[in-house]
């Protein structure tokens, strides 16, 4: 159930994210849920009184960072679903942005385009320093340090079946992403470990 005063704190967080996050989550709704589902989750989102809108926001504009875990937590409370199903929205959201698909289309080497990733962080979030660590361009490991950003367990759980499909799509072979460490585990950063699967 959810807790109303919990998603009050989440709005104190500093920090601002982009709108493509409200569209690519409407796009995995209208998948999984249909229209009706939409107009469910934009029913009780205007109930509670958060300004996220799926269908008319624009990508570019910057929204409290908070919105981005309140909108998984409505998602998931809504409709019922397990954390695997946000895993899942995670893993699914880099096939529909506009801004992946741009960034995929100048960055086709692993080595490349894994130089360029701190930077797509920034595209997206004003929050929050991405690293690129132990970087093999053999075997295709790579290990992502996230620091100076400590939200919520769902949105680490997205994030990390985000870069798995990320890392995939780079690779183009199947892949694995696990966050090993975490801020909210008392580690000093996140970190998400990515290889390619034996």
């Amino acid at each position: 159930m959810i807790n109303k005063e919990e998603l009050e704190n989440l709005m104190k967080i500093k920090g601002e994210v982009k709108g493509v996050v409200f569209q690519t989550d409407a796009d995995y709704i209208l998948k999984k849920e249909g229209e009706q589902g939409l107009k469910k989750l934009e029913k009780r989102i205007k109930e509670l009184g958060y300004p996220i809108d799926y269908r008319k926001g624009k990508a570019l504009d910057l929204h409290p960072i908070g919105l981005r875990v309140i909108s998984l937590l409505l998602i998931k409370d809504t409709f019922d679903w397990s954390d695997e199903e946000i895993r899942n929205m995670g893993y699914t959201a880099p096939t529909t942005s506009f801004i992946v698909k741009l960034l995929m289309k100048f960055f086709v080497s692993f080595m490349k385009f894994m130089s360029v990733v701190p930077g797509y962080w920034e595209k997206h979030y004003t929050a929050g320093n991405l690293e690129v660590i132990n970087l093999n361009d053999k075997t295709k490991d790579a290990t992502l340090h996230l620091k100076d950003i400590k939200i919520h367990p769902l949105f680490c759980l997205y994030l990390e079946g985000y870069f798995e499909r990320m890392y995939q799509l780079v690779v183009g072979k199947e892949g694995r992403c696990r966050e090993t460490k975490c801020m909210l585990k008392g580690d000093p950063y996140h970190e998400y470990v990515l290889k390619l699967k034996k």
